[in-house]
């Protein structure tokens, strides 16, 4: 548009000779009042000489241009608008594609690797040669494996947060990261399928345009995904990239169900000759099951004690300078401190985390050296001093937190632990004493301190490691007599997570009101389990015995929709709203899957 005047300035000329004009043709009619031409032609030839003598030419020549100017105009931005829409349409697609991957949100598991990350510690694998070959050849496939405990989440954390630096450089910008973390506190990432997706959906999210194969097989398989269309998935993504990095953590969390389908995954990207552009680093503890892997890894890395020694130094260091609790100290009492714990750690981070929270609590340096003097041996007799330690009053509340925590199939809320630790079954119709909620549900990790539970951003709260779960079902948990009571308030969990689910739906409060299983509900902000109870109920009742299954249905379907009620016909419309009940009842079933 080179010949298109200035918009002001074009703008008022066009505005001055329309004026003229205007007035010419005025100044014409009034002429021709006056002066009547005898004859057509007459008329005619002083119009001419009107039309030669005034502006209009001017005018029509700039009408014309910016005629042309506004056509160039709208074909441009009908253009733009079409560019965006297709640009929108894209977007959408993408998104659709990445939600029926359905992949779990392994930036969550990320960040809290990062947050319990140290300056310092995991150098020794960043900064090999194994690493820098992982990073620029392709084929390279690494295991790193050690025992329980020696931060091998945390290198995982560490691994990501390199590669994200690595893959930000010119010369990898046709790379792809993707990461998962297998996690025994939550059941969608404990499978292969939800492995798998997660991965596809973090490098859709990363591919400029998706690949029409990628397109073409979401339209064919909308309604199912299987592992098979997955690894199709993969195959396709493959080709989108020069190289793709996968960081899979904690194999051995996997559901025993999926581990021999675990082994095979992992053998088929690493022989599959449209996968060979794939990297991958995978960590684990050295099972038995796993041991097959070095037949398809380049290279098997062990965390030794030595190893993980150096990090643990770094670790502490930063933990004893950086504390105020521990600024304190004096420089001698920090290096004995330091020295006792390198010692007793025998390369298990987590049994280092686990001395400094008790540590924490010495008031005096001579209550820190007889704690260093009787420094619990293993992780399982830690735990075990940690869950004696408890007073009375507080191990009820802590008992039932632990079966929540562990035996859900998902971490919880902890709003909703809240208010489950403290409903009595045996209460008036089960209502909640309004003085026995936690004034801060946060409260409620101090039970048992910072060494067995933790919350995340999201304020769900987990086991804050594995082995205290495996702790909590272990045969030397259930047989040691000193810990008799804990085992007694632990006995039966899944029926008591029924009975809790199930008498807390039935609670007065909760019944009376007709949408009391609608959701969204106001209920929601006072009775804090009260969505937690309605969606999880059924997968606690179904590791139930059968007969106890049947007492707990009829239990639930009484309180939801009382006999006297069902007899004379009243309630048929609040019993239709209770939808969701009706769908739990047929999980138990097996008509659905919990």
């Amino acid at each position: 548009m080179s010949h298109q005047p200035d918009s002001e300035a074009g703008v008022g000329e066009l505005k001055g000779l329309m004026e003229q004009s205007h007035k010419q043709f005025r100044d014409c009619v009034e002429d021709l009042k006056h002066n009547p031409p005898s004859s057509v032609s007459k008329f005619m030839k002083r119009l001419e000489f009107i039309s030669k003598r005034s502006k209009f030419p001017s005018l029509i020549n700039m009408v014309y241009r910016y005629k042309q100017d506004m056509i160039l105009t709208f074909t441009l931005k009908q253009s733009g608008e079409q560019e965006m829409a297709k640009k929108n349409e894209q977007e959408n697609l993408r998104i659709n594609v990445i939600t029926w991957f359905k992949g779990a949100d392994a930036a969550v598991t990320y960040a809290q690797t990062r947050e319990k990350y140290q300056e310092g510690t995991g150098s020794w694998f960043l900064e090999a040669g194994s690493f820098q070959n992982f990073k620029s050849e392709s084929g390279q496939r690494l295991w790193i494996h050690g025992i329980p405990g020696c931060g091998k989440t945390i290198l995982s954390g560490s691994i990501i947060e390199s590669m994200q630096c690595t893959l930000s450089k010119e010369e990898y910008m046709k790379c792809g990261l993707a990461y998962f973390f297998f996690s025994y506190a939550d059941t969608a990432k404990q499978t292969i399928e939800g492995m798998l997706s997660t991965l596809a959906a973090q490098l859709c999210e990363k591919v400029p345009i998706l690949p029409p194969d990628i397109v073409h097989l979401y339209r064919e398989n909308i309604t199912q995904l299987t592992r098979h269309i997955l690894l199709k998935a993969l195959i396709i993504l493959a080709k989108a990239f020069n190289r793709i990095y996968f960081v899979i953590d904690a194999l051995d969390e996997v559901s025993i169900s999926d581990r021999d389908i675990l082994v095979s995954t992992l053998r088929t990207i690493s022989t599959n000759t449209s996968l060979a552009n794939i990297n991958f680093i995978v960590t684990s503890r050295r099972e038995p099951y796993l041991e097959s892997l070095n037949e398809y890894v380049s290279e098997s890395v062990c965390l030794t004690t030595s190893i993980v020694d150096s990090d643990i130094r770094f670790f502490l260091a930063t933990k004893l300078e950086q504390e105020l609790k521990f600024a304190k100290w004096n420089a001698d009492l920090k290096i004995t401190v330091t020295e006792a714990l390198i010692t007793g750690a025998q390369g298990m981070f987590r049994w280092v985390d686990c001395q400094i929270h008790e540590l924490k609590k010495c008031l005096r340096p001579i209550n820190i050296r007889k704690a260093l003097s009787r420094l619990p041996p293993s992780l399982e007799e830690t735990y075990k001093r940690i869950l004696l330690q408890i007073s009375e009053e507080s191990r009820v509340l802590l008992a039932r937190l632990l079966i929540w925590v562990t035996f859900s199939p998902k971490p919880i809320r902890i709003e909703a632990l809240a208010e489950a630790i403290i409903f009595e079954l045996d209460s008036h119709e089960n209502e909640i004493d309004p003085d026995s909620r936690f004034p801060d549900p946060e409260d409620i990790l101090e039970l048992g301190g910072a060494s067995l539970l933790v919350a995340n951003e999201a304020r769900k709260v987990t086991l804050t490691h594995y082995s205290v779960k495996e702790y909590l079902l272990s045969e030397r948990f259930q047989s040691d007599p000193e810990l008799a009571s804990w085992k007694n308030l632990m006995q039966d969990p899944y029926i008591y997570l029924s009975r809790v689910c199930i008498g807390y739906l039935s609670t007065s409060s909760i019944v009376a009101s007709p949408d009391s299983l609608q959701e969204p509900n106001t209920l929601d902000g006072v009775y804090h389990l009260r969505r937690t109870a309605q969606i999880e109920w059924p997968c606690y009742v179904k590791q139930c015995e059968v007969p106890i299954r049947q007492t707990l249905e009829t239990t639930l379907s009484e309180a939801l929709y009382p006999s006297d009620i069902r007899k004379t016909g009243k309630g048929a419309k609040f019993f239709r709203r209770t939808t969701q009940a009706t769908k739990c009842l047929r999980k138990i079933t097996g008509r659905y899957r919990c």
